[in-house]
């Protein structure tokens, strides 16, 4: 959602590139503000959350490794995708193409040929594929000098989600008091 919008909202101000960035760093900061915190749960729950949705016919050995690495893929494709939307708010298009081609190259070129009767390294090559495009897109902010405030936008919102996973992992230990400690993590979030 926040990809949609971050076009046109980085766009209005492209005049004043100060502004730009603030606006730049909001959108990438308050989509991770919610996405953080979904990867961790995903990340933290797999069974428990391919139960819920498909049933647990569908829970196999390899389908917690898959929902943690398609977690992940979707955390790291967020920031070249939303990444471009920024760059292409102020004119700078050339980013989005190339960080595109470098996630295509995994998946489009690298799977079908390394990966095809291995689903399991299919989904890795994935994830692989977006965490380069990501360090890509970091390294086309640098190029057309147009950074973000990185603490502010990837530091921050990760404190609440790291107490979050902190309480839940400490909930663990003590089996009789786990939903108190995930309640506390989750309304941890919101503070």
């Amino acid at each position: 959602a926040f990809m949609i919008v971050t076009f046109p909202f980085v766009a209005e101000s492209a005049q004043d590139l100060k502004e730009s960035k603030h606006r730049g760093t909001s959108c990438v900061r308050y989509n991770n503000i919610f996405l953080y915190p979904l990867t961790a749960v995903i990340c933290l729950f797999p069974d428990q959350i391919n139960g819920f949705l498909f049933g647990e016919s569908f829970n196999s050995g390899d389908s917690a490794m898959y929902i943690r690495l398609m977690a992940l893929g979707v955390l790291f494709s967020s920031v070249g995708r939303l990444g471009g939307s920024i760059l292409a708010g102020i004119g700078k298009t050339k980013s989005n193409f190339w960080v595109m081609i470098v996630a295509g190259i995994f998946v489009v070129t690298i799977v079908p040929f390394i990966a095809a009767e291995s689903p399991v390294l299919a989904v890795w090559i994935y994830t692989v594929g977006w965490a380069v495009s990501a360090l890509a897109m970091i390294g086309f902010f640098y190029y057309e000098k147009f950074p973000l405030d990185w603490w502010k936008a990837y530091g921050e919102p990760l404190l609440p989600t790291l107490g979050m996973i902190a309480l839940m992992e400490i909930g663990a230990l003590v089996p009789s008091w786990y939903p108190l400690f995930i309640v506390a993590g989750l309304v941890g979030l919101l503070m």
